[in-house]
């Protein structure tokens, strides 16, 4: 794939993760918790996010690599970054998979891991996503800093 066709393909995941993040937003909203069957469409939705997101870390993880290891100086650095961003976010997502719904406490962890989530998907947009960055052709416009 072009470098341009993998930031696609991570873009398109990114809008599908934060259409399902604002899902569970919404379902936290304190009218939606009187409803029936509130706790359980919650966990669905959760448990859905979670088989997205962790497709998703694990396309970048193929993708990635391949692009970020030869693009400039900073690639490497960039993989190793990603690598301990993905390993934080797998056991954050893992916390939350295992706390009970019931917990009082249990809403509040949700939407800090929301929001946690939400940054980092805006950080690495912005730093490993840039058409600055990934690149069809072979010209780095930082390599003699102009």
């Amino acid at each position: 794939m072009k470098p341009s066709e993998i930031r696609q393909t991570i873009l398109d995941e990114h809008g599908h993760l934060r259409r399902k993040i604002a899902t569970i937003e919404a379902h936290l909203m304190p009218s939606l918790a009187r409803l029936p069957r509130w706790r359980e469409d919650l966990a669905r939705e959760i448990e859905e996010l979670s088989i997205a997101f962790h497709a998703h870390l694990e396309t970048e993880e193929r993708l990635l690599p391949t692009v970020l290891t030869d693009v400039d100086p900073s690639g490497p650095m960039r993989l190793a970054a990603m690598a301990r961003e993905h390993a934080a976010q797998r056991a954050a997502l893992s916390s939350i998979m295992r706390h009970p719904v019931a917990d009082p406490q249990y809403d509040a962890s949700l939407r800090q891991f929301l929001r946690v989530l939400v940054r980092d998907i805006d950080d690495e947009e912005r730093d490993l996503l840039g058409p600055d960055v990934l690149r069809d052709d072979s010209i780095n416009i930082d390599a003699f800093g102009g």
